[in-house]
């Protein structure tokens, strides 16, 4: 970047959204935590513009370390917003709570730290809400032990356009090892939680090391984060 020059063209991608409200006019739920009220505003906004039936809980320590408070107080849907302020309240937000008051598996969108992310998923899982209900974004891949720990063995990749095969060493991903090859895949995170470089699986058993798919698409296997995740089978068949 320091060594551009004006006149100097850059190659860029269109923006995208991997974390989309899948309808304005149905009823919802959006729960965040500190900056991840971000995403959730615009939906919000969408949301009561089209009338339709939805409450957004907000978490954090303090007003202060609220971003956003003013703008969402001053809301025209601000009658629809409840904050939950540890330090004031002395609490954390009841989160079983806030769904068992719902009269519906409504579509549940959630934004924030990971744990938070996880622990709202969970509870939600845990009372019957259905996975294509639950939609989430991370800031960034949360990490775990045992992911970390899990074996990098090398496996093969084949393109189902050219039949070409490559190798994936266990010290590269996918998407290294095929850019080694001139095969370029569009990334962003290298970390598997922005869904920038999601591709189509054809043949093969993938192992899942990212957090973008949710239970049920990993459980499918016809999708992959090439990014970051691996395979269990000794050749995955991508969709390039």
């Amino acid at each position: 970047m320091h060594g551009l020059k004006v006149g100097d063209r850059l190659q860029s991608k269109l923006p995208q959204n991997h974390f989309l409200l899948k309808n304005p006019r149905a009823s919802a739920l959006l729960m965040a935590a500190g900056i991840g009220v971000t995403p959730l505003i615009p939906m919000a906004q969408m949301l009561a513009k089209s009338g339709a039936d939805f409450e957004l809980h907000y978490s954090a320590k303090n007003p202060s370390q609220a971003p956003f408070y003013n703008t969402l107080k001053q809301a025209p849907f601000a009658d629809k917003v409840t904050f939950h302020f540890s330090q004031e309240q002395g609490t954390r937000a009841d989160i079983k709570a806030i769904l068992e008051s719902l009269p519906d598996k409504r579509e549940l969108y959630v934004c924030g730290p990971s744990d938070y992310i996880n622990h709202v998923l969970d509870t939600a899982r845990s009372l019957g809400w259905p996975e294509v209900k639950l939609h989430r974004e991370f800031f960034a891949a949360p990490r775990s032990p045992e992911m970390d720990s899990a074996p990098r063995e090398a496996f093969q990749v084949k393109l189902a356009s050219t039949g070409e095969v490559f190798d994936v060493p266990a010290g590269l991903s996918i998407t290294e090892a095929l850019e080694m090859n001139g095969i370029d895949i569009p990334i962003s995170c290298e970390e598997g939680w922005c869904g920038t470089c999601l591709t189509r699986l054809l043949e093969g058993v993938p192992d899942h090391r990212d957090t973008f798919l949710s239970n049920d698409e990993r459980a499918a296997n016809n999708l992959i984060m090439p990014c970051c995740s691996r395979a269990r089978s000794e050749c995955l068949v991508l969709d390039i």
